[in-house]
Formats: structure tokens, C-alpha cells, sequence
């Protein structure tokens, strides 16, 4: 079981799952037997779920890691999570807050209540299969991923003879504003 927020929350259950089985008449032996089986079936709590718990702590883990010692922050805008997290990167490039941003997208949520929300919302594609941008888009598909770019302003990366794999054109963004739900984009919308 992933350690994220749901099944370490699911510990806070135990005391009104125990009360539960008590006003049904269950007696304490089999209550406190319950509580014990249940709580053992979840995720003890660490400091390694913590990133799983809450998102920006998973910025600041890669920052410990990679010994950075710089700002760092997580950015939230859905779908377009990693498109932002450019954005912000390339923001701080152009003003000059920084000569080299590590910036990237990640999603390690897959667990049934991400499934259930996007099922019932309805977002997920029947046909499996996700098409952006066509008008046969029927939907998403929900996985795991996790990628991450260094970017630098174009100039130094040639400068300091870094391998330049891409260069950044444009960058734009947008809201299509009131729409007729939240996972249907307007067509009319620039």
C-alpha cells in the first residue's frame, strides 16, 4: 500500500470503526482484535511518507538531496503541473533570480480514490486512450510518472559548453475561464 495522505489518514478511522462494532453489540475482545488487524494493515507513519502527504515536501527532499541550498517550491495547476513548474523556472531565468533552475513535473498518486474521482467526475477515457488537443479526445488516463529538466539562459549554457538539448521558443498560458465543467476545455477560449 503507497504512502500517501488517504491510507495514512485511514489510521483516524480505528477509533469510530472500534465505536462502530460497539453500538452493533461486538464485544471488546473482538473490537480491540479489529483495531489491531485494521491499524496493521495500513502504513506505520515515517518520515519517508511525509513527500507522499503533503507535495511541497517532495520539492524540498530533492532540494536535501541534490544539496542545493536554494529556494524551493512545488506548483499546482492540475494537468498543466509540469508546463507551471517551467513557467516558474524560466520566470526566474529571465529576471535573473538564478543562473540554472532544476525544475520538472511529478505524479505519484495512483491509488483507487484518484481513480474513483476522475471516474466520477467523469474524466476518464473509455476508449484508453488520451489525445490531446483532438476533437476525439474522449478523456485522461491516470499513471505514475516523474521527469525533471535543468534549464539555463541559452547564452551561458553555450558559454560554460554545457550540451544544449532544446531551446525554449515561447511559453505561454492561458485559462479557458467559465466552462460547462472543469475537465472540458472551450474550443473558443485563446
Amino acid at each position: 500500500m503507497s504512502t500517501t495522505l488517504i491510507p495514512l489518514a485511514a489510521r483516524l478511522y480505528a477509533p469510530t470503526l472500534s465505536q462502530t462494532l460497539r453500538e452493533l453489540g461486538h464485544g471488546e475482545d473482538t473490537i480491540r482484535d479489529f483495531k489491531e488487524s485494521f491499524l496493521a494493515s495500513l502504513p506505520s507513519w515515517t518520515e519517508g511518507g511525509f513527500p507522499g502527504t503533503l507535495g511541497n515536501v517532495v520539492a524540498g527532499r530533492i532540494a536535501n538531496r541534490l544539496d542545493l541550498r536554494a529556494a524551493n517550491h512545488t506548483v499546482d495547476a492540475a494537468c498543466a503541473n509540469s508546463l507551471a513548474a517551467v513557467r516558474a523556472a524560466v520566470d526566474e531565468l529571465l529576471t535573473r533570480r538564478a543562473d540554472v533552475m532544476i525544475t520538472g513535473g511529478c505524479d505519484a498518486d495512483n491509488s483507487i480514490v484518484s481513480f474513483l474521482c476522475f471516474s466520477k467526475t467523469p474524466a476518464l477515457s473509455p476508449s484508453g486512450r488520451v489525445r490531446p488537443f483532438d476533437t476525439a479526445a474522449d478523456g485522461t488516463l491516470l499513471g505514475e510518472d516523474l521527469g525533471m529538466l535543468a534549464l539555463k539562459r541559452l547564452a551561458d549554457a553555450e558559454r560554460d559548453g554545457d550540451r544544449v538539448y532544446a531551446v525554449l521558443k515561447g511559453l505561454g498560458s492561458a485559462s479557458d475561464g467559465r466552462g460547462k465543467s472543469i475537465y472540458a476545455p472551450l474550443a473558443t477560449a485563446s
